[in-house]
């Protein structure tokens, strides 16, 4: 898939090859179940995967600028993926948003955190590099505020999940402040 890939390359850049496994439970279970559903229920997973997405790889991102600071080469080849990985995700993101109303928009704010954690358990090297309860504070910002930081000050609304127009200055402040844990 395009995000491996991405990933693939990025490890590259520091003259190492990745190793690929397949899908554990979790992911082989959603990706089963998303092909099964008509898309007005599997857009609600789908936009869940993708707000995970965004936290995740943003997360990854950070954790790259600070691991790889010393070696600007590296890390400007590595920030450059990353950000096509958020483009990505941020178009999915909204994309899937159009296609929804504000019932689904409530579910998903509803099982945004359950898909989460899941999502998560299929994870585990991520949830170590950036700890798992930071994540799960991310994605409930996510849900609280209805706007997720998609990077160097940017920040993108979901104002339909919380029923706002958007976020307080405090609010976006308290998002962009996000700080991986070793």
């Amino acid at each position: 898939n395009y995000h491996t890939r991405l990933l693939a390359d990025a490890v590259r850049t520091l003259g190492v090859e990745m190793v690929k496994y397949p899908p554990k439970f979790t992911t082989r279970a959603l990706l089963h179940v998303l092909v099964q559903l008509p898309y007005y229920f599997s857009n609600v997973l789908i936009f869940c995967a993708e707000a995970c997405g965004i936290v995740v790889f943003r997360g990854l991102q950070y954790k790259a600028r600070e691991l790889f600071k010393d070696e600007p080469e590296a890390l400007a080849r590595i920030d450059s993926l990353f950000d096509q990985i958020m483009v990505d995700e941020v178009g999915h993101l909204r994309w899937v948003h159009s296609q929804m109303g504000q019932i689904r928009l409530s579910i998903t704010r509803t099982i945004l955190p359950w898909i989460a954690r899941a999502f998560l358990r299929d994870l585990p090297d991520v949830c170590r590099l950036l700890g798992r309860e930071e994540i799960l504070r991310q994605v409930d910002e996510v849900v609280r505020t209805g706007v997720v930081e998609i990077g160097d000050g940017r920040v993108h609304p979901i104002d339909v999940l919380t029923g706002q127009a958007s976020a307080s200055d405090e609010e976006v402040a308290e998002l962009m402040a996000f700080k991986a844990v070793a």
